[in-house]
């Protein structure tokens, strides 16, 4: 982890970090939902669902080893910096709100068409 200030990374940092990698792997892995919808265009058919699929799993495998770092540390946490900051930071970006807009529509399209 790069430190651009401060003196070193504290628990905060990493929970953010961890966070900020689990919201990120958790959007990626919905984005293959979008291809559940039959009257959606195949944007990126099996190659682009693998490739979210393996980059959710890279994530994942960030956030986790961020989180094992983070609470192995024994200093207390303040009221900023967390989990919930490092989802927030990822989710508030337009660019996820359109990947998970798109998971919703393919599934309801799933749900309708049966």
């Amino acid at each position: 982890m790069v430190q651009l200030f401060g003196e070193r990374a504290d628990r905060a940092d990493y929970l953010t970090s961890a966070g900020g990698y689990l919201g990120a792997a958790l959007v990626l892995a919905l984005a293959p939902l979008t291809l559940l919808s039959p009257t959606e265009r195949r944007w990126g058919g099996p190659v682009g669902s693998w490739w979210a699929g393996a980059a959710a799993v890279l994530l994942a495998v960030l956030g986790l080893s961020s989180l094992s770092t983070g609470l192995g540390m024994d200093e207390p946490t303040g009221p900023f910096g967390g989990l919930n900051d490092g989802v927030g930071g990822v989710v508030l970006w337009p660019w996820c709100w359109l990947l998970l807009w798109a998971a919703g529509r393919g599934i309801y399209d799933r749900v309708r068409a049966r």
